[in-house]
């Protein structure tokens, strides 16, 4: 592994996702960015009104998460000796999509207020974002 692929790869995955979140924002008029989610949970848990300094926790976190999610997509190709293909980065993608939805659930047990989440669209687009994800980490493997 070259360390500057793996930080591109990582930088981008997350941007691509979060770019997909955004547009899914606009179009379905629900909340699906996760660093605004991250910063709302983190508002209720800190007691800070959501502003700001919020949001740069919500995207750390956010691109803290995608780290591990990296490190597991790094280890699963060292791991398993598969090539690199878009396939096993779908696969990949639906993978982390489930845990993503899974930690998401999770989380959304401890706000109070989730009434302005809709969850249907909210879960699914996640789902597609983590394909997106491990797609956008596969294209820069492939092309650096």
């Amino acid at each position: 592994m070259e360390l500057h692929i793996f930080i591109i790869a990582w930088i981008c995955a997350i941007l691509a996702m979060t770019g997909f979140s955004t547009i899914i924002t606009y179009l379905w008029k629900c909340e699906c960015r996760e660093p605004v989610l991250l910063a709302q949970l983190v508002s209720h848990f800190t007691k800070e009104s959501t502003s700001t300094n919020t949001l740069i926790k919500g995207w750390a976190i956010h691109f803290a998460v995608g780290l591990l999610f990296m490190f597991f997509y790094e280890l699963l190709w060292a791991l398993s000796g598969v090539e690199r293909m878009f396939l096993w980065s779908v696969l990949f993608g639906m993978l982390i999509g489930f845990i993503g939805i899974g930690g998401w659930m999770f989380m959304f047990r401890f706000h109070p207020d989730t009434s302005k989440v809709n969850f249907k669209i909210y879960y699914i687009q996640l789902f597609f974002a983590h394909i997106i994800f491990s797609l956008t980490a596969l294209a820069v493997y492939l092309f650096l």
